[in-house]
């Protein structure tokens, strides 16, 4: 397990909602004018999980503490701008978990009203749900069943086969099948249309034989598969189950003839359309093959993919099945560590605790997770390091998939087996976002590692507030990571010497001249142009480049490196 220094708040100021002036290595409030941030808890750096001592200790261009306060005021102030409950943080740079950390309230947010007793969130202890980041895991899984193969040398999962008898549980006559497959499509359905008006769509019969469908498909969203609110409302069976039904299932295939009664939206492979339906067919497909190997989808993601992640185990992973009796009196279950969900009112603008909360197990594979953010964490580790797949396997799972299965040109960009991919900083981007009942997550990883600055990094967060903004806070620390991003200037001078001042608020040069240069940063802000002042007194601005250099970029001193005095 993660190393834990579990320190204890009094009853009193858990009551105020404080963390300031009650725990004894803290340092007061931030410097954050708002006073929801100088009151909102976060973990201590002796609860939290920091990695390498302070984490980002090897940090050239900003000290590692001062690094770790700017991450926290970054995520203080946007959970108080956005009224956020509860939030965790999970951090792998240079490929290395380094930081994993809670914020805010996983029980008893009063901003929504919850009187409940009040329970801080913490990074290794604290449950959310994935989400659709569960996406993600089918899609590695699938992945990783695809290379396996039995004694016989026959492939475990071939993701391009169609779903044949096997696939769906059926007999050799076809009969007892698990699911059924859609048996029409629409010739004409436009996404960008009303999709209440379906007066204008035409449907024509669809056989397997005429364009089967593939595991392929389903995992890259091109499979012609509803997603929720897209089903002709005259059509039955096309929503999300009812609670009452739900607590009736005994897995997650019983769910998907709620949705296959209803046409696909397209031809098989024609398209692409996100849905969370097809994740739900693909990880059935997963469970049928796998059961006699080991006992279906979750036992073998329990073992392929939970038990690899270092330094340990993803502990607290796993469905997140509200009626199963055994689920519920786990002994990591009933500790209560899960987070409460908030919610805003679209009328009133209100943020309100959800309740009841809602059985997600019956879409296991396209979202029905649950786990700690530490646990998800070591997941991005294990996914950057290769602890899974083979960097081979890996990249082709992180492949955009249009090309493949239209045979056409593969982009660069597009969503692959369970990912989305995309550039960013001139490198490749694997993402998820996830939203459902009680959560919000974002996932990114930049399995590459082109960047010196960062090499292979992870930003994983989730929340228990469902209207977080969480792709902007993600895009937020991968920026304060990477700083300075200052434009390259002028001239450039040598570092011989550099020193920073114990509290952190000032960086001190020495340059190739023997000339010292002091940046003063009186609001901790290292964002902010960086103001350097040569010993007589005169102002000169520079910044700091990826090699380290301090560059001069006074528009009235030209191509001149030489300061001299003026």
């Amino acid at each position: 397990m993660i190393n834990q220094n579990v320190c204890t708040l009094s009853a009193a100021c858990l009551a105020l909602g404080l963390l300031a002036g009650c725990d004894s290595s803290s340092s007061g409030p931030t410097s954050l004018a708002a006073s929801c941030a100088s009151t909102l808890p976060n973990e201590t750096d002796q609860q939290a999980y920091l990695q390498l001592g302070g984490a980002f200790d090897t940090l050239k261009h900003v000290s590692g503490e001062k690094m770790t306060r700017m991450i926290d005021n970054e995520i203080r102030k946007r959970m108080c701008d956005e009224r956020i409950a509860g939030l965790g943080l999970g951090l792998v740079w240079h490929g290395n978990l380094v930081y994993v950390k809670g914020y805010g309230w996983a029980r008893g947010y009063r901003g929504a009203g919850d009187n409940s007793p009040q329970v801080m969130v913490r990074g290794q202890r604290t449950r959310f749900r994935w989400a659709s980041v569960s996406k993600t895991v089918t899609g590695l899984a699938a992945s990783i069943a695809a290379q396996e193969v039995f004694p016989d040398g026959s492939p475990l999962f071939d993701l391009d086969s169609e779903l044949t008898l096997a696939y769906r549980g059926c007999d050799d006559l076809g009969q007892g099948c698990v699911f059924s497959m859609p048996g029409a499509y629409y010739t004409n359905w436009d996404e960008e249309d009303d999709e209440s008006d379906w007066s204008g769509v035409f449907l024509l019969s669809l056989t397997s034989a005429d364009a089967p469908i593939t595991v392929r498909m389903l995992l890259a969203n091109r499979s012609g598969i509803m997603h929720y609110g897209q089903y002709d409302p005259g059509w039955a069976n096309g929503g999300v189950p009812s609670e009452s039904a739900k607590s009736l299932n005994d897995d997650f295939g019983w769910a998907i003839d709620q949705f296959t009664s209803n046409p696909l939206l397209f031809l098989p492979g024609t398209r692409y359309n996100y849905s969370s339906f097809g994740f739900n067919m693909a990880g059935t497909a997963l469970d049928i093959v796998t059961e006699p190997v080991i006992g279906g989808f979750w036992p073998y993601v329990a073992q392929r993919i939970a038990s690899k992640t270092q330094p340990s185990p993803m502990v607290f992973f796993h469905p997140d099945d509200l009626y199963d009796p055994q689920y519920q009196s786990a002994p990591w279950y009933t500790a209560g560590n899960r987070a409460s969900g908030y919610y805003r009112d679209s009328d009133t603008n209100q943020i309100l605790r959800r309740n009841p909360i809602g059985d997600v197990s019956w879409k296991l594979p396209g979202g029905g997770f649950i786990s700690t953010v530490a646990d998800m964490a070591l997941y991005a580790e294990g996914l950057l390091n290769y602890r899974f797949l083979s960097e081979a396997r890996s990249n082709e799972m992180w492949t955009p998939q249009e090309g493949i299965v239209t045979g056409g040109m593969t982009p660069t960009s597009g969503y692959a087996l369970g990912f989305n991919m995309s550039v960013n900083y001139g490198e490749r981007m694997a993402s998820h976002n996830g939203r459902q009942q009680s959560s919000r997550t974002r996932l990114v990883i930049y399995p590459d590692g082109e960047d010196p600055s960062v090499g292979k990094l992870a930003i994983v967060l989730m929340s228990n507030s469902e209207y977080a903004d969480l792709p902007a806070m993600a895009d937020a620390i991968d920026a304060l990571l990477r700083e300075p991003l200052i434009p390259d200037p002028a001239s450039q001078l040598s570092i011989l010497h550099q020193s920073s001042s114990p509290d952190g608020t000032s960086l001190s040069f020495v340059d190739g001249r023997g000339r010292q240069l002091t940046y003063l940063d009186p609001e901790n802000d290292f964002l902010a142009a960086p103001d350097f002042r040569v010993p007589t007194g005169h102002s000169y601005n520079f910044s700091l480049d990826r090699t380290r250099q301090v560059r001069s970029s006074d528009p009235d001193m030209g191509q001149r490196d030489d300061l001299g005095d003026r």
